[in-house]
């Protein structure tokens, strides 16, 4: 009897708990991008995207020939405002099971081992400065919460203004 037709169940078993890994990292950047999507009056877009890029820097025969070295494809977050896209993160699932994912930005490698590790890795990349460059480089910009006070509203010593009455 061979151990052929277990591994196969097992290659099954495997395919499907990575396809559910994989609905649910689609289901927190979706909720992602709709809460960011309506912060910025529906202008910024999360998306997870197959990118390429080089595999290796060119020899110099390609240099010459002008030929480009070859190229591997990779999973990342982008940000999209209108036509300008921004990469923000790189998120790998496990070639396995689909989790642990991993989220690497910047010099930051997140391992998140369930949806809501997930969510609270993306809500700490975008908290940083890289971030926040990178998405006001394409124009995102959030809404106002609400009105700046006026100056009536401000009262004295609120900004810092008002004089302090002195006593001799």
């Amino acid at each position: 009897m061979s151990d052929y037709k277990d591994a196969f169940r097992k290659g099954l078993t495997a395919y499907g708990q990575y396809a559910a890994a994989e609905k649910e990292v689609r289901l927190v950047l979706a909720r992602a991008s709709e809460e960011l999507s309506a912060a910025t009056d529906g202008a910024l877009q999360l998306q997870w995207a197959t990118l390429t890029r080089d595999a290796r820097p060119p020899t110099l025969m390609e240099t010459v020939t002008r030929s480009p070295p070859p190229q591997e494809s990779y999973r990342a977050i982008t940000a999209k405002v209108g036509a300008k896209v921004v990469e923000l993160a790189r998120l790998d699932l496990d070639d396995r099971t689909g989790w642990p994912a991993t989220l690497a930005y910047a010099r930051e490698h997140e391992i998140c081992s369930d949806a809501t590790a997930l969510e609270r890795a993306l809500i700490e990349m975008l908290g940083t400065q890289r971030a926040g460059r990178l998405l006001s480089s394409i124009g995102a910009a959030l809404l106002p919460d609400e009105p700046a006070p006026t100056q009536a509203q401000e009262g004295p010593g609120v900004d810092g203004s008002a004089e302090v009455e002195k006593k001799d």
